[in-house]
């Protein structure tokens, strides 16, 4: 059974971090796609009078279209939000809206488990939205990305499911009769050369556009992806009328990944083609149903830096506008074009947002009012801009987002774990002590926890937890753990962008933080001693020691019995040791000294021998060889790697663990007599190599030959982040399934007996959402 003070002190530490979403900017498995955020502005149109955006994803919310309406201030107001009638956590309503005045049609490829729908709203007479229509597939098939494009035409709806038929994709068509919306048709592209189906990879269906009379359905996994356009009669869809692709076309050029009809022109962007600058290609209608490409649109930004430019297009009657999210110094900008010469007639740029904003990555633009939609802004949350007309020039109205969501603290009323549930949490043999919401912790909207570590002050006895976030590391009294002081926070360095990971350790009453991503963050070294002198108020705390030698880093690591720390997965500046170790003397905190590198060149993806994640010791284990020295295993991705770090001048790699069906080796702990290891692999469950949570346990007694001897898995498919060992406990963090405790006393045949599950709002599956630490 769990001691209940421990029980106590963990728990706050873990439901404080994660009921909210957790966003990434790809770099490692830690930061991939998967990871759910909120994304308001996703998707925008103009219905009418209605401004309509869409904010599709969220980890604890169900996707969401908003509508917003002009008040007699000339400002907007949301009078309604819509959800469909099977709303549920990760059903990505709202991913892409279209239609007109009165009718609306709404994709959600989450919707149903994975099966994906539409659904169709109408407009009534007093200005309500209403769902009238939902539409699915005759046959669902999870994942086959139902719904990722949508075209209306007449009493016609088409909507693409590229995924389908293992990437192969179809499109469905839909049509309106007098008992409503029935299923019509399924159209699927063929081989050029041969007539046949078409190849896995096509991605048939993946954008949909009506022009000049005929439906053109984008495959741009066709021909070594140089893509192709399908054209068909929308009428009476059957094969396809003729088949277009470009002359100039390469491997990558990936026609028809994004299409927008404007009259009788077809707009076909691709934002990532030429290393992310973009490019739009126009084709215009002819009289008979044939296309022709008339122009190529690229941005007029010089040198390498990626732009997105073909991120979204739309147009009114003067004008086609062009997003490129990442143009502008990555600010986000809109180019503006004649409608009938495509001539440049200005821009809008996104002059208050910073970077990461996405600003133009969604646009739609009216007569006389406009939006542009910026689903990155404040972490992932989003927001979008509403832009009107005055004379040649569009002006920002506003900015409009939805408040984040916060939920109320808990002090002084600890809930018991009974029958299996402590206040909507999932649990067992594990309390809810305290809860301290993000906005005690000063966080902006968006920002999310991500680390947390903690000290114990040697002469007050004060317990004090040490909470990342994207912006800061904050200081939170635990003494009494049903009644936690939050006294104040050390900011991130000057000009560092705010950071998905931020790790700390402790030594020698000193806390040494890094932060991933992050620019030319350093190293931060705060003495906490200075918490002793908290007056009550929230404090704002600089570091005593800015150590520059690194710029970003992914974790710290701290043997606390030699007093070297090591930063690992450096970037971005300073000595980064190819990701590896950077070796730190900290003897003296407020005196940190490089020492050396190592890197493992075994391990890592495509040898780079980058470490993710290492604990380092001074060794006390079974194996007599090497007792006394000092050891780190590191977490490298590809591999478990066994390094003697003794001389700091001259590292030795002893050895390299890999098993079966690995995916990616992320992180893992000793037990304290340091003969068996455990670790977790961050990336097998999502890839589909396990179907539930799976920890490797390895046998370290001969350093040199780490054998791996059991592997246990948990009850859910949630995707395993960090693990601790203390004793004959270990405790994990698996992502969406929040805190679960195992015994250990038998090393080879761990236990599970406790949990609480810090989301309950969310599926239990794998992804990077969740607790992480």
């Amino acid at each position: 059974m769990i001691p209940r003070h421990l029980r106590a002190f963990l728990l706050l530490l873990f439901t404080v971090l994660l009921s909210h979403t957790a966003v990434a900017f790809p770099a490692s498995p830690d930061d991939a796609a998967e990871v759910l955020r909120d994304a308001y502005g996703g998707a925008v149109l103009i219905a009418g009078d209605d401004i309509l955006v869409g904010e599709y994803s969220g980890f604890s919310n169900t996707g969401m279209v908003h509508v917003l309406r002009e008040n007699e201030r000339a400002s907007w107001n949301v009078v309604q939000t819509l959800t469909s009638s099977d709303a549920a956590v990760g059903d990505r309503f709202g991913s892409v809206i279209v239609g007109s005045a009165d009718r609306i049609a709404v994709s959600s490829p989450g919707a149903l488990d994975g099966h994906g729908a539409v659904y169709v709203f109408e407009r009534s007479a007093d200005g309500t939205w209403t769902q009238t229509a939902r539409l699915t597939t005759p046959a669902p098939v999870n994942g086959s990305g139902f719904g990722s494009s949508v075209a209306f035409h007449d009493r016609h709806l088409f909507i693409g499911a590229p995924a389908s038929a293992d990437r192969v994709g179809v499109v469905h068509a839909y049509e309106h009769g007098e008992d409503g919306w029935a299923h019509a048709a399924e159209l699927a592209g063929t081989d050029l050369e041969t007539g046949s189906d078409l190849e896995t990879g096509a991605l048939f269906g993946s954008s949909l556009a009506l022009a000049g009379g005929r439906l053109i359905v984008g495959a741009p996994g066709v021909d070594n992806s140089k893509g192709a356009l399908y054209v068909y009669d929308p009428a009476a869809p059957g094969a396809a009328e003729t088949v277009i692709m470009h002359d100039e076309a390469e491997t990558g050029t990936r026609l028809g990944t994004s299409l927008t009809a404007v009259g009788d022109r077809v707009f076909a962007s691709n934002a990532r083609v030429n290393r992310g600058k973009g490019v739009v290609y126009v084709l215009q209608a002819n009289s008979d149903g044939s296309f022709t490409f008339t122009d190529t649109m690229t941005p007029d930004a010089e040198g390498d830096s990626p732009a997105f430019f073909g991120a979204s297009v739309t147009a009114n009657a003067d004008e086609v506008w062009i997003g490129a999210p990442l143009d502008n110094d990555g600010a986000g900008a809109v180019y503006r074009f004649d409608r009938e010469s495509l001539s440049p007639s200005g821009s809008i740029l996104n002059e208050d947002g910073g970077g990461r904003t996405q600003f133009g990555s969604a646009v739609a633009v009216g007569d006389e009012e406009a939006v542009v939609g910026l689903p990155g802004a404040d972490y992932g949350l989003g927001s979008a801009a509403v832009y009107v007309r005055e004379g040649s020039q569009w002006n920002e109205v506003a900015t409009y987002d939805r408040p984040a969501s916060d939920l109320a603290a808990i002090k002084d009323a600890p809930v018991e774990c009974d029958s299996g549930e402590a206040k909507d949490y999932a649990c067992q043999n594990v309390d809810l002590i305290s809860f301290v919401p993000l906005s005690e912790l000063g966080a902006n909207r968006g920002v999310r926890l991500n680390d947390v570590w903690g000290w114990t002050d040697p002469e007050t006895g004060a317990e004090i937890g040490i909470i990342g976030h994207m912006e800061a590391a904050v200081f939170v009294d635990l003494s009494n753990p049903e009644h936690p002081v939050v006294l104040g926070e050390l900011p991130r360095t000057e000009g560092s962008p705010g950071s998905t990971w931020r790790d700390m350790k402790v030594y020698k009453d000193h806390v040494f933080i890094v932060a991933d991503g992050a620019g030319q963050h350093g190293m931060q070294v705060f003495d906490l001693t200075r918490l002793r002198d908290h007056d009550g108020e929230f404090r704002t705390y600089e570091p005593d020691v800015l150590y520059d030698g690194i710029a970003s880093s992914h974790n710290i690591v701290i043997n606390q019995e030699s007093g070297y720390a090591y930063t690992v997965g450096n970037s971005s500046g300073g000595e980064t040791c190819g990701g590896g170790l950077h070796m730190i003397n900290i003897v003296d905190p407020k005196n940190p000294e490089f020492v050396g590198c190592f890197n493992d060149p075994k391990t890592g993806n495509n040898g780079s021998g980058a470490t993710h994640d290492a604990q380092c010791v001074t060794y006390d284990g079974p194996d007599a060889e090497h007792r006394g020295k000092e050891i780190c295993v590191g977490s490298n991705g590809t591999a478990i790697s066994i390094a003697d770090v003794s001389d700091k001048d001259n590292p030795i790699a002893i050895s390299q663990g890999t098993y079966p069906n690995s995916a990616y080796v992320h992180q893992g702990w000793f037990t304290d007599d340091h003969r068996y290891f455990y670790q977790n692999d961050e990336a097998d469950e999502l890839s589909g190599t396990v179907d539930r949570t799976r920890t490797m346990i390895w046998d370290l007694s001969d350093l040199d030959e780490p054998e791996m001897i059991a592997e246990f898995y948990g009850d859910t498919n949630s995707t395993d982040h960090n693990l601790y060992v203390d004793g004959d406990v270990m405790y994990q963090t698996n992502n969406a399934s929040g805190l679960r405790v195992i015994d250990i006393r038998d090393r080879a045949n761990p236990v599970e007996v406790g949990y609480f599950d810090t989301t309950p709002e969310n599926k239990n599956v794998a992804g990077f959402d969740g607790t992480w630490s």
